[in-house]
């Protein structure tokens, strides 16, 4: 078998009780021809202390190891730039620092690749919350390019860039790189163009990763969850420009993709009771994106309505919800019944 050189990248900021479990998960993997790329996004905790000693027990793979530190905190899509910029493997496979992964994840994704030359190879994952463990949600392992691009743009399976091993030229090639304004998306914006530019994608149905999603550090309040909601604006943004000019299958895809996108964080701030982050979405779609509101049904009224009525666009939204709740209670029982 052909064993090229595949660049693990892990950006590191503030997962200092989880850096551990990470690197000693991608440092016995039992593929060898690895390179390990650590991005220090100017963590202020003590998550840089522990992964070098950690290093420092792994003396086999020293000579493979690469840490670059960024002076000040950047981003996530900033830290994944800097490490596919940085790499020289023919494949990267990029890990979260407070994840972890399967001792062979790396050699199935590369068995698997060697199979039909692929460029992207899709694994399966494990998610971690409040000690339960569940399936992710399904990365499009077993699909074809057109519709695996077709259900990354409309949502239907995950868009994350870890558990994949991606041909490292579909980002060099094509000029593939995340807007560092978009640290909230960052995967959304990259991984369908990365698939674009494809010509073979494959899967293994086989569970290689590990999702945790207890980290604190994430979001704790309004206002970090409202940045991080800007920041996935701006990557639907940019898929929408993308797309814009591409198969026509695709135009018909991205066309209202921004105005179905404000119009979902509006409804979602407004369930929250995050009155901050309900009128950033309805300003941006109130006045920059009037000539798309069909794309979300909306005729004159109704945009009048949601524009002056907060409160009581929350509350319908609470009559809606309910309803839903009803209408599932009856058809339930109609189906005991009969």
């Amino acid at each position: 078998m052909n064993c090229p050189l595949i660049s693990i990248l892990i950006p590191v900021y503030q997962v200092e009780p989880y850096i551990e479990r990470c690197a000693r998960s991608v440092f016995e993997q039992t593929y060898d021809n690895l390179e390990y790329i650590f991005v220090d996004d100017a963590s202020p905790d003590n998550s840089l202390g522990i992964l070098e000693r950690i290093i420092d027990e792994y003396h086999e793979r020293k000579d493979q190891i690469r840490i670059i530190r960024h002076p000040h905190n950047k981003g996530l899509a900033a830290a994944r730039n800097t490490a596919v910029g940085s790499c020289h493997g023919r494949f990267v496979f990029h890990v979260d620092s407070d994840d972890w992964v399967e001792r062979n994840a790396v050699e199935l994704l590369v068995n698997k690749q060697q199979e039909a030359d692929s460029d992207i190879v899709t694994g399966q994952a494990i998610k971690h919350y409040r000690g339960t463990s569940s399936p992710y949600l399904s990365g499009g392992w077993n699909l074809e390019k057109k519709e695996l691009l077709t259900q990354l743009l409309t949502y239907r399976v995950s868009t994350t860039l870890w558990r994949r091993l991606i041909r490292t030229s579909l980002y060099t090639d094509n000029d593939v790189w995340a807007n560092e304004a978009g640290s909230g998306g960052e995967d959304f914006q990259v991984l369908p163009r990365l698939v674009y530019y494809s010509h073979h994608v494959a899967g293994v149905d086989t569970n290689i990763y590990h999702y945790n999603r207890d980290n604190a550090n994430s979001f704790s309040n309004n206002s970090q969850i409202l940045k991080f909601q800007q920041q996935g604006y701006v990557s639907v943004r940019v898929i929408a420009s993308f797309f814009s000019d591409k198969e026509d299958y695709l135009q018909i895809i991205v066309r209202g993709l921004v105005v179905r996108h404000l119009f979902f964080r509006m409804k979602q701030n407004a369930l929250w009771g995050n009155r901050q982050g309900y009128e950033y979405f309805r300003n941006e779609l109130m006045y920059t994106h009037t000539a798309d509101f069909h794309y979300i049904l909306w005729d004159k009224k109704i945009q009048k309505y949601i524009d002056t009525h907060y409160r009581s666009f929350k509350f319908s939204l609470f009559l809606l919800k309910q309803f839903r709740k009803c209408r599932q209670f009856v058809k339930k029982n109609h189906k005991l019944s009969t």
